[in-house]
C-alpha cells in the first residue's frame, strides 16, 4: 500500500528556505509519519538548479509565467497557476499544506476541499490570524462582492482541518471568527513553535562548544538593512561601543531593494575606520554547517528587529548557547524565558549600546551560562511536531 502524502504549495522557495520552517515542517511531518513529501513552487532564476529531491523531499517547480521575480506580476495569474495545479492533482493529495491565511490560501484551500473533501487541509499561519476577519471585511467592497468574499472565507474556515501558529501571544489572541465567518477556528488552532533541525545537527557531527571554548564574538544573522531587522539601530549602537578584544560579526545578505544599505555601511566605516577590523560583514551563509559554526564560536547573539514571527535564528542561537539580546518580537521572550538572555526595548539605541557594553565589561556571561539546565532543553522540530500531530494523525 502506498504511503500517504503531503504537498506544500508555496509562493516563494529559495535556497535560504531549506533551513527554515518552509522546508523543515513538511520534511519532519514526512519523516515522523511516513509521508511522501512534495513542495510545489514557482521556478525562478535562483532556484532553477535545485535537484529533483532534497533529503527525500520531491521538489516540483511550476513554470513561472507571471514574472522573473517571485513576488511581482499580476496576483490573479499567480493564483491561476496554483489553482490549475490543484485542479489536476487535488484527488492525489492526502494532506495539503499552505502558509498564511491570505487570499491565495483561501482560494487554493477552498478548491482543494471542494475537489477532495476527504483530504486534510493544514495551514501554518505563522503569525496573525486576523487576516481571516480583515480580508473579507474591506469597506470599499460592495454587494454582492462582499457576500461572495464572505462565502469563500467562511467555507475555507469551516473546511480547514488544522491551523498552527508560532507564538503564545498569537495563540492567546486568536480572533473570534464565529460572528464574522459563522464558524470558530479556535478549536482547530494549535501552538507549534519553530524548532531546531536536530537531524542535520547530528549529520554534521558538530560538538557544541563549552563556554570556555567560545570566542569573544557577538553575532547578528538576518537580512542586513531590511526595515524589519533594524540593522541601522545596531550600527548606531556599535558606533561608540568599546569592543576591547571582541568582534561583532553580521551574517546575511545586504539589502538592495528597500534601499542601498551598502552605502550606509560604507559611510559607517568612512566615519569609523578604527572599526573595520572589529565589525565584520560575511555576506549570506547558506551552508548550514558553516553558519552553525559561527553560532558555536559566538558568545552573544543580537536581534534588534522591529517585528518577527518566530525566527529560526532564535532557536539556533539558544542551541549553540549564545546569550540572546533581543527586542520583544515573535518568540524571543519564550526563548529567553528558558534562561539565557534579556529583552531590550524597541528603537532605543542607547539602551542597546549600554546593554552590550555591560555584557562586554562585566564578564559575567559564564555565571549566567552555568545556571542554565542545557541538557533538558528540547526545542527540536521532532518534539514540537509530535506535541501537535500525534493526536491529529
Amino acid at each position: 500500500m502506498a504511503n500517504k502524502n503531503i504537498t506544500l504549495i508555496i509562493n516563494h522557495f529559495e535556497e535560504e528556505h531549506l533551513g527554515k520552517d518552509v522546508f523543515l515542517v513538511p520534511y519532519y511531518l514526512g519523516k515522523i509519519y511516513n509521508l511522501d513529501v512534495r513542495i510545489v513552487y514557482p521556478k525562478t532564476k535562483t532556484n532553477m538548479s535545485f535537484p529533483e529531491k532534497i533529503r527525500g523531499v520531491t521538489l516540483c517547480p511550476l513554470r513561472n509565467v507571471f514574472s522573473k521575480k517571485p513576488h511581482s506580476g499580476p496576483r490573479i495569474i499567480k493564483e491561476l497557476v496554483y489553482l490549475l495545479y490543484i485542479l489536476y492533482n487535488a484527488k492525489k493529495i492526502d494532506i495539503l499544506m499552505r502558509f498564511h491565511t491570505v487570499e491565495e490560501t483561501v482560494l487554493i484551500g477552498f478548491f482543494y476541499k471542494h475537489i477532495n473533501p476527504n483530504g486534510i487541509l493544514y495551514i501554518k499561519a505563522d503569525g496573525n490570524l486576523h487576516e481571516l476577519n480583515n480580508n473579507f471585511t474591506i469597506k470599499s467592497l460592495k454587494m454582492p462582492a462582499k457576500l461572495i468574499r464572505r462565502y469563500f472565507f467562511s467555507s475555507f474556515a469551516r473546511k480547514t482541518n488544522l491551523i498552527t501558529v508560532e507564538t503564545k501571544q498569537v495563540f492567546r489572541n486568536i480572533p473570534d471568527t464565529q460572528k464574522t465567518l459563522g464558524v470558530s477556528i479556535k478549536q482547530k488552532t494549535h501552538l507549534l513553535s519553530n524548532g531546531f533541525d536536530n537531524e542535520q545537527f547530528v549529520n554534521f557531527n558538530i560538538k557544541i562548544r563549552k563556554f570556555e571554548e567560545k570566542e569573544n564574538i557577538l553575532i547578528f544573522v538576518g537580512r542586513i538593512g531590511s526595515h524589519q531587522k533594524n540593522t541601522e539601530l545596531l550600527l548606531d549602537a556599535l558606533r561608540n561601543l568599546y569592543l576591547k578584544n571582541w568582534k561583532f560579526v553580521l551574517i546575511g545578505p545586504i539589502e538592495k531593494e528597500e534601499y542601498n544599505f551598502q552605502k550606509i555601511i560604507d559611510d559607517f566605516f568612512y566615519q569609523n575606520p578604527h572599526l573595520k577590523e572589529k565589525i565584520i560583514f560575511t555576506g549570506p551563509i547558506y551552508d548550514k554547517k558553516e553558519l552553525w559554526e559561527w553560532y558555536n564560536k559566538a558568545k552573544i547573539f543580537v536581534l534588534p528587529s522591529r517585528h518577527e514571527s518566530f525566527g529560526i535564528v532564535l532557536t539556533e542561537a539558544l542551541i549553540f548557547r549564545n546569550y540572546i539580546v533581543s527586542t520583544d518580537v515573535g518568540g524571543s521572550g519564550e526563548i529567553i524565558d528558558l534562561g539565557y538572555g534579556e529583552l531590550i526595548p524597541q528603537e532605543n539605541v542607547s539602551f542597546l549600546h549600554n546593554t552590550l557594553q555591560r555584557l562586554i565589561n562585566e564578564n559575567r556571561l559564564e555565571y549566567h551560562y552555568e545556571k542554565v539546565d542545557w541538557e533538558n532543553i528540547d526545542i527540536s522540530w521532532e518534539t514540537n511536531i509530535r506535541r501537535i500531530f500525534d493526536d491529529f494523525f
